[in-house]
């Protein structure tokens, strides 16, 4: 094979890689300034001590109407926001702070008491993910690996716990 038919093979090759690459998804890096107001209330109260690393807002429809915003903060937690700022999911791989815990008690009904309860349980473990799931259902990831909910069903509080790989 000459020469310029390598170059050609070469150059056909990256094109065919750098756009299969490309992301479907187009998003912009912003300042944390551009981030919806409703995310950096729940930022300022939940991770007042951990500094923002990046921010980046996902279009995620034709119109550029409907948004994701990943935050990435110091020490690796990421956390996810929708268009309108409410938080979607947290991965904190070192566990949530005691004021990120906060986070599940606020989400459930105002006559759901359970923190102390929930301490007492989970007392041992670290929870190194939550899943904003529905109204009365959060999901939190623990670091001995089990998924655990907290569903409110109006007629009480209950635990689920199953393993996840």
């Amino acid at each position: 094979m000459n020469t310029n038919k390598l170059h050609f093979v070469v150059i056909l090759m990256i094109a065919m890689f750098t756009a299969s690459c490309k992301d479907d998804i187009d998003h912009t890096i912003i300042t944390p300034e551009q981030l919806p107001e409703k995310t950096t209330t729940f930022l300022a109260k939940y991770f007042q001590d951990d500094d923002i690393i990046s921010a980046n807002k996902y279009d995620i429809d034709i119109t550029n109407k409907e948004h994701l915003y990943l935050v990435n903060l110091k020490d690796n937690i990421q956390l996810h926001f929708n268009n309108e700022g409410e938080w979607l999911e947290i991965n904190t791989p070192n566990g949530l702070s005691e004021a990120g815990k906060e986070i599940i008690f606020e989400k459930l009904p105002s006559y759901v008491d359970i923190k102390e309860e929930f301490n007492n349980y989970y007392s041992n473990q670290k929870i190194t993910r939550l899943v904003n799931d529905t109204d009365d259902e959060i999901q939190f990831i623990l670091d001995n690996k089990y998924s655990s909910y907290i569903i409110d069903a109006h007629e009480g509080t209950t635990y689920a716990d199953m393993y996840a790989e």
